[in-house]
């Protein structure tokens, strides 16, 4: 009955607009009828017949059906009308709820037993269900994955039997039933589903003892949802016997349970991936375990604490740093206060905060909702590009360190706030970014009013000074506070930073830190975050100084540390970022993503937003991304048109993309609507000119600045780039040019008498000395005694009126007074066409006086020893032959390359050799005469007058005399060697 087939075709009863349509979408349309209607559907015809008959709409024949029965016909829900629709839905059952349905009995369940595929069953309320037959709907259904027993009066044996045969077993609600005991949960830990065991609610089973949660946690240790409400008996060592073991715990809930205390909590925190707390009515925990919650748990994301009136502000300051949270209650906390909430605010978890209650929490006035309003519409503002860090000010407690701006604040909302409370209004000012008014009325409540608050004015008038002249750059006059704590103190080192003073500066952060490491009251925790704040300030005042190596140091450090401000760790990534440049592109990426992310937005003012956001586009174009640095550069210029930085950094992207003419285009619009900034948009409009080889285009450009071309440093440029071009009369014009606008617009300047000297200097070099004297004369006129002058006008006069040079010559120094200040050694040896070494031979060649002072001594000079041969003692023979070459002395002997050559083939005795040395075939004649006799010498003396026989042969050689024979050389190959 399931095909397709069988919709509007052959039967010729398919008319109606539902059976013409798709199966999925008529499945859909019926699956809104009940089940009374949709059994009366299935009388119309054969099509919606075989639509409710459909496996999709019975699957969730609990879930859909039932419940509607309930409640508009439930007398109807009997036995016979129940087993009969499971009996019809059995094969594809999958979801059942008979959630109280009081009047169901045996034969109901039996038929709940047939339904093997059930995965969810709820039986919650049913009164008709025992031991026997949970049982047997456990044998019958064997891959139930979620379980719904409570408010039911099921025994032991109930547990037993789902321990036993409910492999798969992972939900199981026990809520409100009295009837089991501690051996029940023993058997559900012991049993083949406890591995995979996840939820497991317990609410209201006041009988359960420590024995039994000590039953669970030996088992279920995959345990990941604990439900434990209405439990006015439960002690913390329940609670701590189940976190020591079950180690995957994220979701728990002691709604409704007085005798907790610190210690259970404390406990909890250690597990880290918690996720859902709920804790309602305990008057015993304190601020102690929920910091320890909010600093080891950090991705909370549900947080439940409901009238538990000792957690304070210090409770919310340590949940504002869990970064997932979404809804937070706090209801009926009767010590939260409007600084609680300005904490929560600054932290990490506003984000992806959503929900927020703080109902009956009546410290909460006016100033949190202002937070909260903030919060809110607080809008990120793009702005002017920079590199710097920015001031981090008081973290005093009525005043921030930073703030936001809220772009679309109400202002009578504001108003509203400073009627209600004087002290309200300066802190809504600062953090609105109107630093002007807020000084105004800080000034007059120092001034005015004295109480146990004044340091603390004094501490935010600080921060106000330095946020007037970091932020706004107005020239404030220091407001001579008492340095008498570590927030002033740091405070008015954030102000000498604006101001310049960075080695004042410095000693005042010094200064800060001795204040803060003295300070007894804070803990380990606080002292660090201080030190954090104190060290990063530090480290971007290395960098104002150019020591980016010293300042990346201290970044790093505190950045290891983990602040817990995200401000200030959106704005160390930032700096870190200006350091590293166009290196290490992939390492600056991910830290701009920490500094730009949703969580930072309203952390940072509008100075730092506008800050990142130049150098996230900086950074896109150095790694390639050109079409997202032209996006974002768009929408920096939308923001704020007056905002040069990104009109430069989206030309400098069309240069890299080589589209000049849009690049030209663009900078062209930007000088026409901003004329006060042209000086800097014709300097690059020059350079992106000479990048394409435009030598004239680029001095167009630069002549374009009107007044500001004939600046030194422009005419220098302008002269180089003509005279690369070998083009003189160009650069002779410019240098003109510049000379007389000088003359006649500011005759006085010292940049008149450059621009001449140098004039003159070309003129002469290149041949125009007329011209070159007359300008000479106008230095000679300012002052008639300058040597230098007067060498310069003698040159040009002697190349066309040489008389007039020997006039002017007269009236040089004497030579005596030139050379009275000269050093000649020095000139020497700067100018010696020999070099400073024929200086230092000069030096050590002159004779030094001897004792009597004039008698010269001459210095000896010492032989060096000859080196004797090669394996040759000092006293011993040396080889008269040591000259000639190894082979031609007569002791040389060669080397044997085959020593066995002479030795013969065949029997022991055999061969040449032996015959040669055999005794017993000595000659008759006797020995050779050539060989001595024994006991005469070997040659005769001449006094016996005995002569060798000239006809005597040459005695033989042995072996070892024996020179072998050469080998042939082998014959070259034809055609010689080939290159």
């Amino acid at each position: 009955m399931e095909d397709e087939d069988l919709f509007g075709q052959g039967t010729g009863e398919a008319r109606d607009s539902i059976s013409l349509l798709p199966k999925k979408i008529a499945i859909q349309v019926f699956s809104y009828v009940d089940i009374a209607d949709l059994a009366n559907c299935a009388c119309v015809c054969r099509s919606w017949k075989v639509i409710t008959q459909s496996g999709a709409l019975w699957s969730r024949v609990g879930k859909s059906y039932i419940p509607l029965l309930l409640t508009h016909c439930p007398g109807l829900l009997t036995d016979k009308v129940a087993a009969r629709l499971l009996y019809k839905a059995r094969p594809y059952l999958i979801h059942l709820n008979l959630r109280e349905c009081q009047h169901l009995k045996q034969a109901t369940f039996v038929s709940v037993s047939q339904c093997r595929n059930i995965q969810d069953l709820n039986l919650s309320g049913c009164l008709g269900l025992d031991d026997d037959t949970l049982k047997l709907i456990t044998k019958g259904c064997k891959i139930l994955l979620y379980l719904n027993i409570s408010h039911t009066s099921l025994t032991d044996a109930s547990l037993r039997a789902v321990a036993k045969y409910c492999v798969n077993l992972q939900y199981i609600s026990l809520a409100f039933c009295n009837k089991f005991s501690d051996r029940g949960l023993h058997y559900l830990s012991n049993g083949k589903c406890s591995k995979k065991l996840e939820y497991l609610d317990l609410s209201g089973c006041l009988q359960v003892t420590p024995q039994g949660f000590q039953n669970l946690a030996s088992g279920c240790i995959n345990l990941t949802t604990l439900i434990l409400d209405d439990f006015p008996t439960l002690m913390d060592d329940s609670i701590i016997m189940m976190t020591e073991k079950c180690h995957k715990i994220h979701t728990v809930s002691f709604l409704g349970s007085p005798l907790l205390t610190d210690e259970s909590f404390k406990h909890l925190a250690q597990l880290k991936q918690l996720r859902v707390l709920k804790v309602d009515g305990n008057h015993r925990i304190s601020d102690d375990s929920m910091r320890m919650v909010g600093k080891l748990c950090p991705d909370l994301q549900h947080i439940y604490l409901t009238d538990c009136q000792r957690l304070t502000d210090s409770t919310l300051k340590s949940f504002a740093n869990c970064r997932s949270l979404t809804v937070l209650n706090i209801a009926d906390c009767v010590r939260i206060s409007d600084a609680g909430v300005r904490h929560l605010t600054e932290g990490v978890c506003t984000a992806k905060l959503r929900e927020l209650n703080l109902t009956n929490c009546v410290r909460v006035g006016d100033l949190a909702m202002a937070f909260l309003l903030e919060l809110r519409i607080g809008d990120s503002c793009l702005g002017q590009q920079g590199h710097d860090p920015q001031v981090q000010f008081s973290r005093q407690r009525r005043q921030q360190s930073k703030s936001i701006r809220p772009r679309r604040m109400n202002e009578r909302f504001v108003a509203n706030m400073a009627q209600k409370g004087g002290k309200e209004k300066p802190d809504l000012l600062y953090r609105l970014e109107q630093y002007q008014e807020c000084y105004t009325l800080y000034k007059d409540l120092l001034k005015n009013t004295q109480d146990e608050f004044d340091a603390e004015r004094q501490t935010n008038m600080a921060a106000v000074v330095a946020a007037l002249q970091m932020w706004d750059v107005q020239n404030v006059e220091d407001a001579g506070l008492d340095e008498d704590s570590y927030e002033v103190c740091y405070n008015n080192a954030c102000y000498q930073i604006g101001c310049g003073n960075l080695d004042l500066a410095e000693l005042k952060l010094k200064k800060a830190e001795e204040f803060l490491r003295n300070d007894s009251d804070l803990t380990e925790e606080e002292l660090d975050e201080e030190l954090a704040i104190i060290r990063f300030q530090m480290g971007y005042l290395l960098q104002k100084k150019g020591r980016c190596e010293e300042a990346a140091q201290l970044y790093n450090q505190v950045q290891k540390n983990r602040p817990s401000d995200v401000g200030i760790g959106a704005v160390l990534s930032n700096n870190l970022v200006t350091i590293n440049k166009d290196q290490n592109v992939f390492d600056s990426k991910r830290k701009m993503k920490s500094a730009t992310g949703d969580n930072v937005k309203g952390k940072l003012t509008s100075v730092q937003k506008q800050i990142v956001a130049v150098n996230q586009c900086l950074l896109h174009m150095y790694s390639n991304q050109g079409e997202l640095c032209l996006k974002q550069a768009e929408e920096l210029h939308r923001e704020d048109p007056d905002l040069m930085s990104c009109v430069l950094i989206s030309a400098a992207q069309h240069v890299r993309d080589k589209n000049m003419d849009k690049a030209m285009a663009m900078l062209q619009a930007y000088r026409n609507s901003h004329p006060d900034k042209q000086f800097t948009l014709q300097l690059m409009m020059a350079q992106i000119y000479l990048s394409q080889g435009s030598v004239y285009a680029a001095c167009d450009a630069l002549k374009a600045l009107g007044d500001l071309q004939h600046k030194p440093g422009v005419v220098s440029a302008l002269v180089t780039l003509y005279m690369g071009q070998e083009d003189r009369a160009a650069a002779s014009d410019v240098l003109v040019n510049a000379v007389n606008w000088y003359k006649k617009n500011q005759p006085k300047s010292p940049d008149l008498a450059i621009l001449t000297q140098a004039n003159s200097a070309f003129q002469l070099k290149h041949g125009n000395a007329d011209l070159a004297a007359q300008m000479l004369e106008d230095l000679r006129k300012q002052n008639p005694k300058d040597p230098m002058v007067l060498a310069q006008l003698i040159s040009a006069y002697s190349q066309f009126n040489p008389n007039k040079a020997k006039e002017i010559s007269r009236d040089l120094p004497p030579v005596s007074e030139i050379v009275r200040e000269v050093d000649v050694d020095a000139l020497e040896s700067a100018f010696s066409t020999l070099g400073p070494k024929y200086m230092k031979k000069m030096q050590k060649g002159e004779p030094s006086p001897g004792p009597s002072g004039d008698m010269l001594l001459k210095k000896k000079k010492k032989k060096k020893k000859g080196k004797l041969p090669k394996n040759c003692e000092a006293g011993g023979d040396i080889d008269p032959e040591r000259w000639l070459p190894r082979r031609e002395r007569s002791y040389y002997r060669g080397k044997r390359k085959d020593k066995r050559r002479e030795i013969g083939k065949g029997t022991q005795g055999s061969g040449t050799v032996a015959s040669e040395l055999d005794a017993s075939k000595v000659s008759p004649g006797g020995s050779d005469p050539s060989s001595p006799r024994p006991g005469s010498a070997a040659v005769s003396s001449p006094s016996s007058g005995a002569t060798a026989s000239p006809q005597a042969a040459p005695a033989a050689a042995g072996p070892r005399q024996q020179k072998p024979a050469q080998a042939q050389k082998k014959k070259k190959k034809k055609g010689g060697v080939k290159w």
